[in-house]
């Protein structure tokens, strides 16, 4: 009834095109539904409706069509597919659509529509170009934010200035801040602090107070303050007055800081705030990507300290592991050394005791080479078991007892590493055997089976606590604990029986 249709020469054609272009949509949608195509081309679907809808509104009176308002869903169409590009070339297309039709109007000596109505109509159309145009480019702009933080993976390199100065760029990217500072502190300590701008990364000397200090009632907040509104302090759900007296520090007014948006970093080991600063707009939603990039930034932080205890951690298991061996193989003879050197003193055979002197130390010198070798070598080489023989038996003569070996099977072999470790408690073994139960025999039995199991009996007089089962988690008081200590470290087990007939330890090492 209201801007009625008159299409009286064209109505034919008019239903014609309304019928077909109606049984298009639903062999499209169907296609879709059940999946008969996959996808169908932008272009293609795009294409149909702007010829369908531009033949529909040249039929049926030009620019003053009801059909007209159809071009709506062309223009949405237009702003998911290609954002406000599309926008603009179909809004082109419609103004080129406005002058074919006046100029037909003209040829047919038709009336045309006045030029009021016509601006009304055409300024229509623009209105809705314009604000489909603006929130496509809101769209691209988020979903490039979005592109953006989930391109950001950890960093490659191990260099901690490197890494924060990497860290806070591409937080700074994120908001297309100028930029960024995070200052944390670990279970409490000193405060640290690292800057990125002009395109570098700083790192601060650590100080007691925060070179930024947030108030109490915001210390667990995210807030902004905008260039545009700088009066106000805006949080996630509301808006604070007096923005200005929101910060204090020495950064406030060195940077300084105007405009910003900050959040609490609350990692597992790091506990802190991240201010990105300058160029920071005002939208909808950029509190929540600076919560969003803070976490980010706190999980790197998280990972840039458990890297670096983790390096502590293991430069002290490594240190701890040649203490163990200088124990169990340097101190061992230079203790023998000792006790010769002792007998020396006590008036004993001089020269038969300067010659055990003077073998334990070529021992020792050799066992140190070997360390060495040993060190630089590729530790996984598979090496005979056969090769422990030469080694026990110097480690017999060191320390004046019998000593047997008994290898199962005689051409089993091992890795390079668990030879040497393997020796190294076997050494341990025996000087604990002669030193501390006064053995004089001892037999060795090393079996290669699913695990490398390994017996020694002695006869001595035993330790002084009675028997002992070892756990592996349990550190045992006046025991040998290199022992221990190596099993543990290994994966393996370790059994220790003794008494006043003698000793006998068992330990079990998974192969390598």
């Amino acid at each position: 009834m209201f801007d009625a249709t008159e299409p009286a020469e064209n109505a034919e054609i008019v239903r014609a095109v309304l019928i077909i272009y109606a049984w298009y949509s639903i062999v499209v949608l169907a296609a879709l539904y059940w999946g008969w195509v996959r996808k169908l081309s932008a272009f293609v679907a795009h294409s149909v409706d702007l010829l369908a809808l531009s033949l529909l509104t040249m039929l049926t009176q030009g620019i003053s069509s009801p059909f007209l308002v159809v071009f709506n869903f062309v223009l949405v169409a237009a702003s998911l597919r290609w954002s406000w590009r599309g926008v603009v070339a179909t809004l082109l297309l419609l103004v080129l659509l406005s002058g074919l039709s006046v100029m037909a109007d003209m040829w047919a000596s038709r009336t045309p529509e006045s030029p009021g109505q016509l601006a009304i109509r055409m300024g229509y159309l623009f209105v809705v170009s314009i604000l489909l145009g603006y929130a496509s480019a809101h769209r691209e702009y988020q979903h490039q934010r979005l592109v953006t933080l989930a391109r950001w993976g950890p960093s490659a390199s191990v260099d901690r200035a490197a890494v924060l100065s990497e860290t806070l760029h591409r937080a700074a990217e994120v908001l297309e801040a100028h930029c960024a500072v995070a200052m944390w502190q670990i279970d409490g300590g000193p405060w640290e602090t690292a800057i990125w701008r002009n395109g570098r990364g700083q790192i601060l000397t650590p100080s007691a107070q925060p070179p930024i200090v947030v108030p109490a009632t915001l210390a667990k907040a995210t807030f902004s303050r905008v260039g545009a509104d700088p009066d106000r302090l805006n949080l996630i759900g509301a808006k604070l007055a007096q923005a200005s007296y929101a910060l204090s520090g020495d950064l406030v007014t060195a940077l300084p800081i105007v405009d910003y948006s900050s959040a609490p970093l609350e990692g597992s080991n790091v506990d802190g705030r991240l201010f990105l600063i300058g160029n920071i707009r005002g939208s909808d939603d950029h509190l929540f990507v600076t919560r969003i990039v803070a976490d980010r930034v706190s999980a790197e932080l998280d990972r840039q300290v458990l890297s670096e205890l983790a390096t502590e951690r293991t430069s002290f298991r490594e240190r701890e592991a040649i203490a163990r061996d200088l124990h169990d193989g340097l101190l061992q003879n230079l203790t023998a050394a000792r006790a010769q050197l002792e007998l020396v003193q006590a008036g004993g055979e001089t020269a038969g005791q300067l010659q055990t002197i003077r073998d334990l130390l070529q021992v020792e010198q050799h066992r140190v080479r070997r360390f060495v070798e040993f060190i630089r070598s590729m530790e996984h080489e598979q090496e005979a078991l056969e090769a422990l023989r030469p080694h026990l038996e110097e480690c017999a003569r060191t320390w004046g007892c019998d000593l047997s070996l008994e290898l199962a099977p005689k051409s089993a072999r091992v890795s390079r590493r668990q030879l040497n470790d393997l020796s190294l408690m076997l050494t341990e073994t025996v000087a604990n055997a002669v030193r501390h139960g006064e053995a004089q025999s001892i037999k060795v039995v090393v079996r290669h089976d699913a695990a490398l199991e390994v017996e020694v009996h002695d006869d001595g007089r035993g330790f002084p606590v009675a028997t002992s089962n070892w756990p592996r988690d349990v550190d045992p008081d006046g025991l040998p604990k290199s022992l221990y200590s190596r099993a543990l470290d290994l994966g393996g087990r370790l059994r220790i029986l003794t008494s006043t007939s003698g000793t006998y330890v068992y330990f079990e090492l998974p192969l390598q």
